[in-house]
């Protein structure tokens, strides 16, 4: 007597999509080439996976979505859509989108490559729906001035992200890159130049960023005088 073999990838796409939907693990798309393409193939599908792992709460969706890399717009204004739609059904009222207020925007946001600004513009979209531009810890600014991210930089100050967080972090780290674009961004947000941005052009010899800091009031040091005998 002969046994067919079961093999789950002949079950059809629909099928497959629920089983997806209902593993309640992201990282099941890495079983097979097949279950990745599944989990890739409508954004309704990671939509409803979503909703499926928490409970079909959208703004729970919505908070623990975020740290999924796979989110991005089209899922967000679905998941408006439907929070919309839930709200109109027990006769509630709506602006039509899921409220962001205070809340922190994940880290990753900032420290991802972004060539085609889909990070940038989610950022936008959370803080116009009242996201923090500061947490944690003054982390956006720090991390774009970081790498050079003048756009989001940018983005940031002008929802009111204090430059100057952590002792002027965020302009000693463009200071260190040589990144005049960036510091002189921070600068024209208010931040003060100061002996420590100043010393760590110094040390890495950014001749140029140091006279243009000094220029700017940043003092020098003894320390920063030290730094300059040790490296000229």
């Amino acid at each position: 007597m002969s046994h067919n073999k079961f093999n789950i990838q002949q079950l059809p796409l629909e099928v497959l999509q629920q089983i997806f939907i209902f593993s309640c693990n992201p990282a099941f798309a890495s079983v097979s080439r097949l279950f990745h393409y599944i989990a890739n193939s409508q954004t309704s599908v990671k939509t409803q996976w979503l909703l499926h792992k928490f409970n079909h709460d959208c703004p729970k969706a919505l908070y623990r979505g975020l740290k999924w890399r796979f989110f991005n717009k089209n899922i967000l204004s679905q998941l408006d859509l439907i929070y919309y739609q839930s709200k109109v059904k027990i006769g509630e009222t709506s602006d039509g989108v899921i409220p962001y207020k205070d809340r922190p925007i994940p880290l990753w946001f900032f420290s991802v490559s972004d060539p085609n600004d889909i990070y940038y513009e989610l950022v936008k979209i959370l803080l116009n729906r009242g996201a923090s531009p500061n947490e944690p810890d003054g982390y956006p600014i720090i991390k774009s001035a970081q790498l050079g991210r003048l756009k989001m930089a940018k983005l940031l100050i002008s929802f009111g992200a204090k430059a100057d967080t952590k002792d002027n972090m965020a302009l000693i780290v463009a200071s260190k890159s040589n990144d005049f674009e960036m510091v002189k961004l921070l600068l024209d947000s208010d931040v003060k130049a100061d002996s420590n941005a100043l010393k760590v052009a110094v040390e890495k010899k950014h001749w140029k960023m140091a006279e243009f800091l000094m220029s700017k009031g940043a003092i020098p040091t003894q320390e920063v005088v030290e730094a300059f005998e040790k490296n000229k």
